[in-house]
Order: C-alpha cells, then sequence, then structure tokens
C-alpha cells in the first residue's frame, strides 16, 4: 500500500501548537533580576520589550508611547508579528489579554503567532478559547478546524471544514482540506467529491492535483494516480512529497527503475531524508542490488545487523528484520 502521504499537503500555509500560555503581565514580576519561565519551560523577560525613548526602530515595531490599553498592546504585537518577532508578540498579546481576556481577537493572534511557533496543541487551545468566547466566528471555526486537521484529529476536522465551506464556497484550499481530513478517515468517495470541488474552482493548483493523486494511490487506482501526481509536478516541479509520493506508485507497481529516479529527485531537495533514503533502500533490493540496498539503509539511519563477515550477494537480502532502527 502506498505510503499514506495525505498529512503533508495539509498544512496549506497554516502552523500550528501546545496548551496556551497562560497570560504574565509585566506589573506581577516582582524580582527582575531572575527570569520567569512559562509553562513550556521558555524565559520570559523581565519586562516586555517596551521602548525607553520616542525613536521608532526601523522595522515600525517601536511604538511612540509604551502600550497602555488592549488595543495599543494589540497593535504592538502586530507590529512585532508582522516584523518576524513572534516571541516578543506573544509577551505583547499576553499583556492584552490581561487586560481583558474576554476579546476573541486576542486569543486568535495568540494563537497565530503560536502556529508560526510550530507549537500546535497550544495553538488548538488559544483558538478553542476564542471559540468559546464568540462560537460564530467563520474564521476561528475555519483555524479551529486547520489545526484539528494538522493534529490528525480528523472528525472533528471534518465538521469544522464542513461548516467553512458554507461560509467560503469559492475557496479551493479549504475544499482541498476537507479532501484531506476525509481521507484520513478512509472516506474516499467522499473525498474524492470535496477534491473535485476544490480543481473546478482552482484547476492550476497544485496541491489539489496531489490530493487526488494521494487519494486514488490509496484506492489502488495507479495509472489515475500517476497522471495526477504528473499533472502537479507540471505545476509545482520541486514538490518533495510529490516526487515521493510518484515514486511510491512505481515502487508499488513493480517499476522500480522508474521509483529509484524519483526517489532521487526527491533526494535533490531533502539530502537528508531518512525516510526516502530507506525507500530507496528498499527498491534495490527488490532490484537484487543488494550492496546499493545496504548502502542505502545505512544513509537512512539504519544499521545491517548479521554476521562479522556478512556476504553481499543476490543470495543476501536485507530484510526487514536485519534492519534496526537507530535509536530505538
Amino acid at each position: 500500500m502506498v505510503r499514506f502521504l495525505t498529512l503533508s499537503g495539509a498544512m496549506v500555509g497554516l502552523l500550528l501548537c501546545l496548551s496556551v500560555i497562560f497570560p504574565v503581565s509585566a506589573e506581577n514580576i516582582t524580582e527582575p533580576d531572575i527570569p520567569i519561565l512559562a509553562d513550556n519551560n521558555t524565559v520570559i523577560p523581565d519586562e516586555p520589550p517596551i521602548p525607553e525613548t520616542n525613536v521608532r526602530n526601523a522595522d515600525n515595531t517601536t511604538p511612540l508611547v509604551p502600550p497602555k490599553t488592549y488595543d495599543e498592546w494589540m497593535s504592538y504585537a502586530t507590529n512585532l508579528s508582522d516584523a518576524g518577532r513572534h516571541e516578543q508578540a506573544l509577551i505583547a498579546i499576553n499583556e492584552a489579554i490581561t487586560l481583558d481576556s474576554t476579546q476573541v481577537s486576542g486569543w486568535m493572534e495568540y494563537g497565530k503567532n503560536l502556529l508560526v511557533l510550530g507549537r500546535i496543541e497550544e495553538a488548538r487551545v488559544s483558538f478553542s478559547r476564542a471559540n468559546d468566547r464568540n462560537s460564530s466566528s467563520p474564521e476561528v471555526e475555519e483555524l479551529l478546524g486547520m489545526t484539528e486537521l494538522t493534529l490528525g484529529l480528523f472528525s472533528p476536522a471534518v465538521q469544522r471544514l464542513t461548516n467553512t465551506t458554507i461560509y467560503k464556497p469559492q475557496d479551493a484550499s479549504v475544499w482541498n482540506s476537507l479532501a484531506i481530513a476525509y481521507t484520513g478517515l478512509g472516506k474516499y468517495e467522499s473525498a474524492l467529491g470535496a477534491v473535485r470541488k476544490s480543481l473546478e474552482l482552482d484547476i492550476h493548483d497544485s496541491a489539489g492535483w496531489k490530493t487526488m493523486a494521494d487519494i486514488l494511490s490509496m484506492q489502488g487506482k495507479y495509472l489515475e494516480a500517476v497522471a495526477s501526481y504528473e499533472k502537479s509536478l507540471t505545476l509545482e516541479p520541486e514538490n518533495e512529497k510529490t516526487l515521493t509520493g510518484l515514486a511510491d506508485v512505481y515502487y508499488e507497481t513493480g517499476q522500480y527503475e522508474d521509483a529509484i529516479r524519483m526517489y532521487n529527485e526527491s533526494l535533490v531537495i531533502t539530502p537528508d531524508s531518512p525516510e526516502i533514503w530507506l525507500k530507496i533502500g528498499k527498491t534495490f533490493e527488490a532490484l537484487g542490488d543488494f550492496n546499493k540496498a545496504a548502502d542505502a539503509f545505512v544513509k537512512g539511519g539504519a544499521e545491517i545487523r548479521g554476521e562479522d563477515n556478512l556476504t553481499r550477494s543476490s543470495n543476501t537480502s536485507f530484510l526487514v528484520n536485519e534492519i534496526l532502527w537507530k535509536g530505538n
């Protein structure tokens, strides 16, 4: 069976993260010489980065007057986030939430910054708190759905993304994400219906064609899957996941030389990928080239266990029980 690759296409620009840090107010810090640890063991500065002068930084993140109100802190946080200073943005949003924790915008922006930092579980908690304050917000619903999809929580993701399609029926990326969520539940026909809708809206979306190919390959429809992978690659030639997906189909259909070729193209993009090296090793093994198979397995982070003078010949198979994952 072709490796399950659908989650790789779900991100569609959204990253996510783990239990939200409770707001920390600068006013409550009594020992400025001792760093404060947040729940995730990151050090929070003794004071938020408030300017001492009225001179703005080149990146426009320094306000003319130190923030005092909720809106001022949120505006300051937006400038920090736009400048890529997401950790500092979280501190500023903490201050805003401390002043008014009932505002949806604070929890939403907190979650968005957590997404950028890759802290998916925390982002989900933050978006959930925003949803508690306004359960009818389409934006919160979509953010939660995308987050749950990334975490592999397919059932709630399907429900939320279905609701999102009502508000955003012309958004191809939402339909594609819904297709991925259905695929995670094994509902392939529903998934195909969603991804076809996605491609009707944007036929030039490489992500949609990749999702289509992933679903078809899981159904064993390899010829159609190859055509969809190739279409996706014409739109985005250097997508490692798509190249690997096509290589997987070639492997499943016994086209080992083509599989090696596509895996090697994937390695050009991610040369240190253990997963791809192990697949190359498995493919060389299927071709009977055990020397190259052994080399690829080692590059993939496995070590070959056998006799001291293991003979690498056609009568020696580096089977799964001969491969130990390093670190296991």
